[in-house]
């Protein structure tokens, strides 16, 4: 089936946001124009109206993803509240989204080639994750699209946990303070013992720009601070470099008082001599 071509699936998957944002963004010029000569409060003249299409119509939702949001979209050329057109964009865009997600599920054979093309379809959204967020909105990454994402910190293929780790560390100001340190961060927390050092890599560089965003409290600070620390001994030198990097994004997020109170206690059992900053870090790692 059409719906199911490993070409179509990911062109799908890597493409869905720039869709959505593109049909958000027709939307908003259609609302915005003057109207049409001859146009009522009800419909545009004479014009044949808009024929939407069903999900029978178009088939699987993978076959035709485009044809749910011209659908939707096309809504406001029939004068509908510029709102009312938004939402049907967002679901036609989370109909898209979900049938992606599921596949390689419920009637699917598990075979080499399904699973492989289930990783890359996973690891496309995951690229895409940032921009759908400002697709959903707060309210609907939080309902609809972090319920997914984070279980696949889950998925056996290394670079599915890795991709998220990358790109998770660009949520947090979309989806809020509370978020960040209730969903987001234990995602990290639990990457960092991860048995694959790439993953391990990926988290620490992630948590470097999550850090950095300014959306920790301190005490979050502090906990970040001592769940890397050690890692400051770890043999790889890749993890060593980006351990500093995550350390250093917290240092600048702390009073040099706050610094010598809550962060250097923690690493100054992992340095060859004392230090009352992290900004000499480098220098008293141990050989």
């Amino acid at each position: 089936e059409m719906g199911t071509e490993p070409v179509v699936l990911l062109a799908v998957a890597r493409n869905i946001g720039a869709l959505a944002q593109h049909a958000l963004r027709l939307a908003e010029r259609i609302a915005d124009a003057p109207p049409r000569l001859g146009s009522s409060s009800s419909g545009v003249g004479e014009q044949e109206p808009v024929e939407r299409g069903t999900s029978e119509q178009f088939g699987s939702p993978l076959r035709l993803p485009a044809a749910a949001l011209i659908e939707a979209t096309s809504a406001a050329a029939e004068a509908e509240p510029y709102d009312v057109v938004c939402h049907r964009i967002r679901e036609a865009v989370k109909h898209v989204v979900k049938a992606l997600l599921e596949y390689g599920g419920v009637g699917q054979e598990n075979t080499l080639q399904a699973v492989a093309i289930g990783k890359e379809v996973k690891i496309a959204l995951l690229r895409s994750m940032c921009v759908l967020s400002e697709t959903f909105g707060r309210d609907g990454t939080h309902n609809f699209l972090l319920p997914y994402l984070i279980s696949f910190m889950n998925d056996p293929a290394w670079e599915v946990r890795a991709a998220f780790c990358e790109e998770a560390a660009a949520l947090p100001k979309r989806v809020g303070q509370v978020s960040t340190e209730g969903i987001i961060w234990p995602c990290y927390e639990q990457a960092l013992m991860d048995q694959e050092e790439r993953v391990l890599q990926a988290a620490l560089g992630g948590l470097s720009t999550l850090v950095a965003q300014r959306v920790l409290r301190r005490q979050s600070l502090t906990n970040v601070a001592l769940k890397v620390a050690s890692m400051l001994l770890h043999p790889s030198a890749v993890v060593r470099e980006r351990t500093v990097d995550v350390l250093k994004a917290l240092g600048e997020q702390l009073t040099p008082v706050d610094q010598c109170v809550f962060l250097m206690p923690t690493i100054r059992p992992f340095l060859q001599f004392e230090l009352f900053g992290v900004e000499s870090l480098d220098g008293a790692l141990m050989p």
